[in-house]
């Protein structure tokens, strides 16, 4: 007899092992699977989704911040310049932040992913700032094109709903929360010669 029947398997590690299913699957069929983390436990679970499936990490804010960079230096634009306007939304020189922000809409989505590849996407607010969200809608429409990713997964914090800077995504979708459990991958360890369900 099992140490452990289904009816007793803790809820935190059910919802860990309910998790690992829908990992593998979204990792197998290449869908768009928006998931939400814990502050506490973000950088660990972003670590955890790339050891454990392979996916690659794509830091958003750094890609969006140095192609910005280059933006400004092609425009002849001082860093300085584009710090200041980025301190003061109600500022003049805001709208013309935008617009810059706006050239980088190309280069930033080409860094994304890379074709046939399962991109993990993380520090993504930074395309809720400078109106680059739908970057996100166009990503997901090319998942399973040739030139496209295989998949998108997108890791933001909170606790439930997958929001960025307070937005929705606006990108159609699985959802799903990664439990601390899963993390500490609990559900492997005392829990796993306990029958599935």
């Amino acid at each position: 007899m099992p140490a452990f029947t289904p009816a007793s398997i803790p809820p935190e590690i059910a919802d860990a092992r309910s998790l690992e299913s829908r990992l593998e699957r979204a990792l197998r069929d290449g869908s768009f699977l928006q998931m939400v983390a814990t502050p506490k436990v973000y950088d660990q679970a972003a670590d955890e989704l790339v050891r454990r499936f392979g996916v690659e990490r794509i830091d958003v804010e750094e890609i969006v911040l140095d192609a910005l960079e280059t933006a400004a230096a092609e425009a002849k634009a001082q860093w300085h310049v584009v710090e200041s306007a980025d301190a003061d939304r109600s500022g003049p020189d805001w709208p013309r932040l935008l617009r810059l922000a706006d050239r980088c809409r190309g280069p930033v989505a080409s860094r994304l992913f890379t074709p046939g590849t399962t991109p993990l996407l993380v520090y993504a607010d930074i395309l809720v700032r400078y109106d680059l969200l739908d970057v996100l809608t166009d990503l997901h429409g090319k998942i399973g094109a040739a030139d496209g990713p295989h998949g998108v997964w997108l890791l933001v914090t909170g606790s439930t709903d997958p929001l960025l800077d307070g937005r929705a995504t606006g990108v159609p979708g699985q959802k799903a929360i990664v439990p601390e459990s899963w993390v500490q991958n609990r559900h492997r360890s005392q829990f796993a010669s306990s029958p599935a369900f």
